[in-house]
C-alpha cells in the first residue's frame, strides 16, 4: 500500500494552494465531460464529481446524470478512473508531463481513509490530463456485469483523469456573489 491506498490504484494530482484558482464557470461536471469526451482527449480539464474508492482504484463519479451514448454502458453511471502521475498508467493512456503536489497526496489518503472506514466523502474538483479510449467497447456479462476494451478494471472505463490538482468542492468565494 502506498498512501494508505491499494496497490495498482490509479490515481493522478496535486492539490492547488489557491483553493479558489479555479472559477466556477470553468469547471465542468463529469456529465459535461461525457457529453462530449473525445474533445477532452489529451487536454488539461478541471472536473467536478464524488470521489469514489474500490477495490481496484478510484473513480469521479457523476451525480444525477442522464448522460448516454458510446462511452456509457447501459444502466451504469459515468465515471472517470483517476490516477497519479507517478504511478503506473494503462500502457495505452499518455504519461503526463506534471508530478503531484505533496498536499494533494495527503488530500487523496484523508479521502481514502474516509472512504475505507464507510464514512461520508465529499464531492471533489481535480483538475488534470483525460485520456480517452477511443476504441472503447464493451460487453455485457450473463451475471450483468461488463467486460471491456478499455482503462482500469474489467477495461469497463473509458477516460483516465489524471490529477494535476485535487481539492474538496466548496461554495462561492467569500466575498463573491
Amino acid at each position: 500500500m502506498r498512501y494508505g491506498l491499494p496497490e495498482g490504484l490509479v490515481l493522478v494530482g496535486n492539490r492547488l494552494s489557491d483553493p479558489w484558482r479555479f472559477g466556477a464557470s470553468q469547471v465542468l461536471s463529469v456529465c459535461d465531460a461525457f457529453r462530449n469526451l473525445d474533445s477532452f482527449d489529451g487536454k488539461m480539464v478541471t472536473v467536478r464529481g464524488v470521489f469514489e474508492k474500490k477495490t481496484h482504484g478510484a473513480f469521479l463519479v457523476a451525480e444525477n446524470c442522464g448522460v448516454r451514448g458510446k462511452y456509457v454502458l447501459p444502466g451504469t453511471t459515468p465515471s472517470m478512473l483517476l490516477a497519479m502521475p507517478d504511478e503506473a498508467i494503462d500502457q495505452d493512456a499518455r504519461r503526463p508531463h506534471f508530478r503531484m503536489d505533496p498536499k494533494s497526496i495527503l488530500e487523496l489518503d484523508r479521502l481514502a481513509d474516509l472512504s475505507n472506514r464507510g464514512k461520508p466523502v465529499p464531492k471533489i474538483v481535480v483538475n488534470g490530463e483525460i485520456s480517452v479510449f477511443k476504441k472503447f467497447s464493451a460487453k455485457r456479462q450473463p451475471d450483468g456485469g461488463y467486460i471491456g476494451h478499455a482503462f482500469g478494471p474489467y477495461g469497463r472505463y473509458p477516460a483516465i483523469l489524471v490529477i494535476k490538482t485535487l481539492r474538496e468542492e466548496q461554495g462561492p468565494r467569500p466575498g463573491s456573489r
